[in-house]
C-alpha cells in the first residue's frame, strides 16, 4: 500500500511482539469480553519488574537480544526480546 502504514493486523502483532504486550481481538460475546479482562487481570497481579544493566555497556544506540531463563515452575513469561542501547 502507498499509505505507509501497513497492514493494521501485523503491524499491531508486530508492536506487541517487540514490546511485550498482547493481541487482544474484537469479542463477540460478554463471556469473551469477560475472559480477556480476566486474563489482563491475571498479568496485572504478577507482573515483575526486571532491570538488566550491562558492565560493558556501549552508547552506540545499537539493539541487542536479550534472553531470559527461568525456573522450570514458571510456566510463561512475556518479555521483549532485546533493548536499544544509549546514544550518550
Amino acid at each position: 500500500s502507498g499509505s505507509g502504514f501497513g497492514s493494521g493486523p501485523s503491524t499491531l502483532a508486530s508492536l506487541t511482539s517487540e514490546t511485550g504486550g498482547r493481541v487482544f481481538r474484537d469479542a463477540d460475546t460478554d463471556a469473551d469480553i469477560f475472559a480477556d479482562l480476566r486474563a489482563i487481570e491475571a498479568n496485572l497481579r504478577n507482573q515483575y519488574r526486571l532491570v538488566y544493566r550491562p558492565a560493558n555497556l556501549q552508547h552506540d544506540g545499537s539493539f541487542h537480544r536479550i534472553t531470559l531463563v527461568t525456573p522450570d515452575r514458571v510456566a510463561t513469561t512475556t518479555i521483549r526480546p532485546g533493548y536499544y542501547a544509549p546514544t550518550h
